[in-house]
């Protein structure tokens, strides 16, 4: 049998997620940000890293899960949703045909939702680093790409590295301000407090260490 269902009741779902599921994401973002921050800046207090992290995550979440947010991924979803409403409708599918067709679609698959956790996780690290980082009163930051084949084609993230050190106020050539450039992207934004000499030979060890230190305890 055909579907008992008109477009209409699309909209009449309920699309909050902000009111569904805003307390989950909020604290994952802000386990991803103190992660990130203690990473970045080894000197940091937790209570530090979580006091700013609070705050990004509930502007993060908020952009995310609400239908005017600028990163909102419930839009899509509810559109896509509409489509596949519509032609199960005009094909006269049944109940679980359409049910099916919802599950297989992109705005559900595994890559989407991959995507998407890859790159709030970039964001996470982006804006931890330069909060962390400016209380850390550092003043310069530096755009750093996995140097590999697969840094994207476009120029963007190799055109911000290239550019060195940088003062932590200003944009990169691209605009952005930190990580991520793109969906996907993989780099990392480092900041630092200048040198005197202009040399600085330890440069970036401790964020290595540190780094490699918050991604052992976050798979154990």
């Amino acid at each position: 049998k055909g579907l008992k269902i008109e477009l209409a009741d699309i909209d009449g779902w309920d699309w909050d997620w902000w009111q569904k599921y805003h307390d989950d994401v909020i604290d994952e973002l802000l386990r991803l940000f103190e992660i990130a921050a203690l990473a970045a800046e080894p000197g940091l207090t937790m209570m530090t890293a979580t006091a700013l992290g609070i705050d990004y995550a509930r502007r993060r979440a908020g952009e995310l899960l609400r239908l005017d947010g600028e990163a909102n991924v419930v839009d899509f979803t509810r559109r896509r949703v509409g489509e596949l409403v519509a032609q199960a409708i005009e094909r006269g599918d049944s109940l679980q045909t359409l049910q099916a067709a919802l599950r297989e679609d992109v705005a559900h698959s595994k890559p989407r939702v991959t995507t998407i956790a890859r790159t709030e996780t970039s964001t996470a690290k982006g804006q931890a680093a330069m909060q962390a980082g400016k209380v850390q009163e550092r003043n310069e930051k530096h755009w750093i790409t996995q140097g590999d084949a697969l840094v994207d084609d476009a120029g963007i993230c190799r055109e911000n590295a290239a550019q060195g050190w940088i003062p932590v106020g200003e944009t990169f050539q691209s605009g952005h301000s930190t990580i991520p450039g793109h969906i996907n992207c993989r780099c990392r934004c480092r900041t630092r407090t200048k040198p005197v000499s202009g040399i600085d030979p330890l440069e970036g060890v401790a964020e290595d260490i540190a780094e490699a230190i918050a991604q052992s305890r976050s798979v154990n």
